[in-house]
């Protein structure tokens, strides 16, 4: 199996898919291609093109004409974002913290 049709069999499951020319823009940083043959030692490789695609992906919107409607899963794809996120120890960018900031403002009363 190609390193391609892997990340494509991963977006497909989530209705989401990218052209193997952006793959291998993305993948050509670790002198990769998207016709390399995946083996195990690729699977950090392969994960961080993942996170660095799915954000772009999500921005597509649903199609829907007449009867026919595609519908993407957005909360099961930023839920699988996080899972490859927390397992590679980098930033999740799509569920940002929540801040809340308390000021005392009581010297203004």
């Amino acid at each position: 199996m190609t390193i391609g049709n892997y990340i494509q069999a991963k977006l497909n499951r989530f209705h989401l898919s990218m052209g193997n020319d952006e793959l291998d823009v993305i993948l050509s940083a670790d002198n990769l291609t998207s016709e390399s043959e995946y083996i195990p030692s690729h699977d950090v490789i392969v994960k961080k093109a993942l996170i660095t695609v799915i954000p772009e992906l999500l921005l597509a919107p649903d199609l829907s004409q007449g009867d026919f409607s595609i519908k993407r899963n957005i909360a099961g794809v930023r839920a699988y974002y996080s899972l490859l996120c927390k397992e590679l120890g980098m930033p999740d960018l799509l569920s940002p913290e929540v801040s809340y900031d308390v000021n005392d403002k009581s010297d203004l009363w």
